[in-house]
């Protein structure tokens, strides 16, 4: 179970996107306009992890601070990663430390409402760092 703990990244039970007020407001038109131009340094994610013994944690972060991770030894479960450089920068030595890889599935399958939303930023964020060079977990 260590072993799994240790080389396994934490499952991804939900994401949220945090919108500004005019997308909130406006129609699903505004909003698949915003997904699809979203500014990667200003849009928010909250990504909900769950531990091996259940227990849930939300990472807040920009959408630029994720990065697709390329398949490695180190990347047996993850797919997603984030610096936490920054993060532990301001963070007490005894606090838990930040989570920096992700699993994310590919496919959902459970027909969520806005199931559309996350391909579509998984996708610009894959061509981001594409076009910027992916980090190698």
């Amino acid at each position: 179970m260590i072993l799994i703990t240790a080389l396994s990244s934490p499952f991804v039970a939900s994401i949220h996107l945090r919108l500004p007020p005019y997308v909130r407001s406006g129609s699903r038109a505004t909003l698949e306009r915003f997904v699809r131009g979203a500014p990667a340094n200003t849009t928010h994610l909250d990504m909900t992890t769950v531990s091996i013994i259940g227990r849930p944690r939300v990472s807040s972060m920009l959408l630029s601070d994720l990065r697709p991770i390329t398949r490695g030894p180190t990347s047996l479960v993850a797919n997603f990663q984030r610096d936490v450089s920054r993060v532990k920068e301001g963070r007490k030595w005894w606090r838990w430390w930040p989570v920096s890889r992700f699993n994310v599935v590919e496919e959902w399958g459970d027909g969520g409402r806005m199931e559309w939303a996350w391909d579509v930023l998984r996708e610009g964020v894959k061509r981001r760092a594409g076009s910027g060079g992916a980090k190698k977990a």
